[in-house]
């Protein structure tokens, strides 16, 4: 059993833009390869092995989240477990991206790249 957790592109695109203190381009085409490569690791396994866990709703809605990994991985939900988890857990998404100054030019490039992961789906700069 494999857990994927996806996030706003945006978001971990311009960590790596912090933390590894990398240019736009090279950031996007880091987090994009990473992409790629998951995408062809979820294909050698059946539907039934990987659960996409997107971070925006684990957090904000953790405890019917961990009872959906719980499940996942064939896990009883203790109802003692699932408090303990969720006193640790911050329920506001971090925002990465408001550490950065984004112009027009790449937000339209991640948004075009983000197209070929299904995974992706229904994220955008804003939301």
């Amino acid at each position: 059993r494999f857990l994927f957790v996806a996030r706003n592109p945006f978001d971990p695109i311009s960590y790596i833009m912090v933390r590894g203190n990398r240019s736009f381009d090279n950031a996007i085409d880091h987090y994009f390869t990473n992409c790629a490569t998951v995408q062809s690791l979820r294909g050698r396994l059946q539907p039934d092995e990987v659960l996409t866990i997107h971070y925006e709703p684990f957090v904000t809605q953790f405890d019917s989240q961990i009872r959906r990994v719980c499940n996942f991985l064939g896990l009883e939900t203790d109802p003692d477990y699932v408090a303990a988890c969720v006193g640790v857990v911050d329920p506001v998404p971090r925002r990465d991206r408001d550490l950065v100054d984004w112009d027009t030019r790449h937000q339209t490039e991640v948004m075009a790249r983000m197209r070929d992961f299904d995974f992706l789906d229904g994220y955008s700069f804003g939301a």
